[in-house]
């Protein structure tokens, strides 16, 4: 994604801030062949995510409520675009069975992005329902890691779900690792860095 489509996809207000989602898509998105994405909370960034989807790829936006993400998503690309909303909550076993459904163990996804629920059981569970559908050098980001409240839920998620490696990406709390391309074990061995 370049610059220009960045500034013209901002209209779909993510709650993502410009300063911490440009250099996140830019430095990291950018370099990792994305054109497959698994949003848990969807919203205005899920226009921003369907753009690596263009070409061959395929989206996915789980939510409770998905009307915003679904008519970003057509507004922009239109309703033949490879857009999958589950409307849902993301930790119920029958949401996760209509995605794995969609994905299929052929074609995980290059990008998991975790910006649901900040509360830490429950992005625990989103870690443990979603993370073996995110393919071997995936990338996974999350949202509000560092932030006060009930965002310190993703924190601590994140610490118990033993994934390792993970690191400040911005000054907000946008965070990226790579899933090891070693194994399919359910750990990441390294961070993709700034």
């Amino acid at each position: 994604m370049d610059r220009d489509s960045f500034n013209r996809l901002w209209k779909y207000s993510p709650l993502q801030r410009e300063e911490e989602l440009w250099p996140f898509i830019n430095d990291i998105l950018n370099t990792h062949n994305i054109k497959s994405v698994l949003e848990i909370g969807v919203g205005g960034s899920s226009s921003f995510w369907c753009h690596f989807c263009k070409n061959g790829g395929f989206y996915i936006g789980v939510d409770l409520d998905t009307e915003q993400g679904e008519s970003n998503v057509l507004r922009e690309y239109g309703p033949d675009f490879p857009a999958y909303f589950i409307k849902g909550d993301s930790r119920d076993v029958e949401t996760t069975e209509k995605v794995r459904a969609i994905i299929s163990i052929e074609r995980p996804v290059d990008f998991l992005f975790i910006d649901g629920d900040h509360f830490s059981k429950n992005v625990y569970l989103d870690i443990k329902n979603y993370y073996p559908f995110l393919r071997s050098g995936g990338v996974l980001g999350m949202h509000d890691y560092i932030q006060g409240g009930e965002s310190r839920g993703i924190y601590k998620a994140v610490k118990d779900s033993k994934l390792e490696g993970i690191i400040e990406y911005s000054s907000r709390g946008l965070y990226a690792c790579k899933r090891s391309m070693r194994s399919r074990v359910k750990s990441i061995y390294y961070c993709i860095k700034r």
